[in-house]
């Protein structure tokens, strides 16, 4: 599970240093997980331009590898509506 969600945030990153500060010279990336019942949320949020509405499912190499990783773990990847910024939102069962 470490190397799947490692990989998450590695990806996220990644793709947020590409797409989310293109011709900037700073930006924030927020990091941010939890534990809810059985489950464990993690999201990735940038302050960019945001994820384009024409084409939500993220068809490039770096969405493939993240639905990949969050189906490894079982679990799923969001990419839910936010005003400002981008966020890939994932939810994985924990199994103790």
């Amino acid at each position: 599970s470490a190397s799947s969600v490692g990989m998450i945030v590695n990806e996220a990153m990644t793709n947020a240093a590409k797409y989310a500060y293109q011709d900037r010279e700073r930006g924030a990336f927020i990091i941010s997980g939890e534990r809810r019942g059985g489950f464990y949320h993690l999201s990735c949020i940038d302050d960019g331009p945001g994820i384009p509405a024409t084409d939500p499912s993220g068809s490039g190499l770096g969405m493939r590898i993240l639905t990949a990783a969050a189906q490894q773990l079982g679990g799923e990847m969001t990419l839910p509506d936010r005003e400002d910024g981008g966020e890939v939102k994932f939810i994985w069962p924990i199994f103790e």
